[in-house]
Formats: C-alpha cells, structure tokens, sequence
C-alpha cells in the first residue's frame, strides 16, 4: 500500500513538473504578428519612423522592437478622410 502511494506522488510529480517545462515546445520562436512586421519592415520602402500603424493590438511591439509607430484604435475626431484602407488625420 505505501509503496503505490510512493509510485504515485513519483508519478504525478513528474506528470506536472513535464506539464510545466514543455521539454518538447519550441521556446525562441516569433509570433506571426512579428514575422508580419518584419515583412512589412522588408519590403517597404518607407523608413520605419514613417509607418503608421493603426488598431493594431500588438502596438507597443511594433514601437519598441521596430520603431513603428503603432497605436491601439484612431480616434474618429482625427480622421478627416477614410478610404477603408487608408486614412488623412489632422494632429
């Protein structure tokens, strides 16, 4: 009887500490939204200082990593003119 309770706080020790390191995920991969930045840094032809990201969610990645100004939502009394895709803003 104790050597099954032995065996099994052995086993669900070991079960939580795996469950809790994740030997088998990769650990220093990107997230997508990183790679997308990185694309759009690569085949723009605009300095970084220059692009605006708008309602982005990932906004203060996008500053700290790659220097693009990123912001979480527009503000409606900004825009003066919306195309869908783009938008003319007063600031």
């Amino acid at each position: 009887m104790i050597l099954i309770i032995f065996f099994n706080v052995i086993l669900s020790s070991s079960y939580y500490d795996l469950e809790r390191v994740k030997p088998w995920k990769p650990r220093l991969t990107k997230p997508t939204y990183r790679l997308e930045m990185e694309h759009l840094l690569a085949t723009s032809k605009s300095k970084a200082d220059s692009i605006i990201l708008v309602n982005e969610p990932h906004y203060i990645d996008a500053r700290f990593y790659y220097g693009l100004l990123g912001y979480r939502y527009l503000n409606d009394s900004h825009v003066i003119k919306s195309n869908g895709l783009f938008y003319k803003c007063r600031w």
